[in-house]
């Protein structure tokens, strides 16, 4: 300890209040539900496929406990899919949902399959789809670049 610093309960006192300021600063930029968030730059054409943490989505839920969070809406330059889903889209969406350790709850990915830039998210079902089963789930849900919107630079 520096000369002359002061100690409550022989502890630093500038070290306690450092560390009440970094939590202070760390909870008032989380963001909100409802705010829009933009994910890194996708990849060129053929490049690896880019990993992002969509930080709107809420982590500290745990599955089949009710009820099932809500999901932010498609991060700024996306939309949710809405046309035919091909084989290899499946297969993407199928590796994310089954590997929890390199796709963490939030996870958003942006990839080219098939000469398409597409973007996945794990996010919170509250229906499954392969078993009809209600409840709270892991889910991923494919997205597709919004024309309206510009992707990230």
């Amino acid at each position: 300890m520096s000369a002359g610093a002061r100690e409550i309960d022989g502890h630093n006192f500038e070290e306690q209040v450092t560390m009440a300021l970094v939590a202070c600063l760390a909870q008032s930029f989380e963001m909100a539900i409802t705010d829009p968030w933009t994910p890194s730059a996708p990849p060129q054409a053929g490049g690896q496929p880019v990993i992002d943490e969509d930080p709107r989505v809420v982590q500290d839920h745990a599955v089949a406990v009710l009820p099932c969070p809500p999901n932010p809406p498609p991060p700024v330059g996306w939309k949710y899919w809405n046309h035919s889903v091909r084989a290899s889209v499946v297969e993407l969406a199928t590796s994310m949902l089954h590997d929890a350790a390199d796709y963490p709850m939030g996870s958003f990915v942006q990839t080219w399959l098939d000469g398409e830039l597409v973007a996945a998210r794990v996010e919170w079902h509250d229906f499954q789809g392969a078993t009809g089963k209600r409840g709270c789930f892991r889910g991923v849900n494919l997205m597709q670049r919004d024309p309206a919107a510009p992707l990230s630079a």
